[in-house]
């Protein structure tokens, strides 16, 4: 199965000046669908990369664990930089709509579909899990019959996230900062989380992760949190960390843990 394009006809705030490597093929999605003929959950996959990149390495290999798993997968080919928000939160939504509208056809189980992000893709999957009801005005573009559909994702799994953008952004632009943090805007009705962090991490640090699981405690939002005592920013799947065997701390687990949770969620 091909690349999925999001967007038929007019793209919402499609630039026709951006000619960089990275935006080039954008805006679509790669399948990893299971082909046992039987219905799985599905996770949609928000690979990393401060908005300016989307690193390979929490994407294809993201997608194939979770296949491992038994659940189908798609990598987002999100819009990044000089893309600017909404741009983003735009394509993420109508990427799970389209899996939504897919659902039967693809053997998606209804009601189980979720995202999975990692540092920035970690925000956009916080912001899908709290705000897919705001920025539907899809940069002047006529809404067509995927719009209709709910972009409220079943699950969200953020990885080594950035929650509030104040600390990452300093006082350069406050306002656009309290428009950023997700965690200010937690809802009753946000989905499952499951969320994974390092203490050490010199990038973001592990307060994002848990001042989104305080936020959901408050709001009585099921989130199950893992802080492990070390490893770097941008790990993926760590799979280069010792497993749990003798190491019962360490963040090579969290696959593990993450894959258990999402099972134990019906996917």
């Amino acid at each position: 199965m091909s690349n999925i394009v999001l967007w038929d006809g007019d793209i919402p705030y499609y630039d026709e000046t951006i000619t960089n490597e990275e935006n080039k093929n954008t805006a679509q999605m790669t399948p990893y669908l299971l082909e046992d003929g039987q219905r799985h959950g599905c996770i949609i996959v928000f690979p990393g990369g401060g908005y300016t990149m989307r690193a390979e390495h929490e994407g294809e290999p993201i997608a194939r664990w979770l296949n491992s798993c038994g659940i189908h997968a798609f990598v987002l080919h999100y819009r990044v930089q000089p893309y600017q928000h909404p741009v983003y939160i735009t394509d993420a939504k109508r990427a799970l709509r389209l899996v939504r509208l897919n659902a039967a056809k693809w053997n998606i189980k209804p009601g189980k579909i979720g995202v999975l992000g990692f540092s920035a893709g970690g925000h956009l999957a916080s912001m899908m899990a709290s705000r897919w009801l705001e920025f539907e005005e899809n940069g002047g573009r006529a809404p067509d019959e995927v719009d209709h559909l709910s972009a409220r994702p079943d699950a969200a799994v953020m990885c080594y996230a950035v929650m509030d953008f104040a600390p990452v952004m300093g006082e350069a632009d406050p306002e656009f900062a309290d428009l950023m943090a997700t965690v200010k805007y937690v809802r009753k009705d946000t989905p499952p989380c499951f969320l994974w962090h390092t203490a050490d991490d010199p990038v973001v640090p592990a307060e994002h992760t848990l001042k989104w699981a305080l936020k959901c405690i408050e709001m009585g939002v099921p989130a199950e949190t893992h802080v492990f005592p070390t490893g770097w920013h941008g790990m993926g799947l760590a799979a280069d960390q010792p497993d749990s065997v003798g190491q019962p701390d360490s963040v090579g687990q969290w696959p593990g843990l993450c894959g258990k949770w999402l099972k134990g969620q019906g996917f």
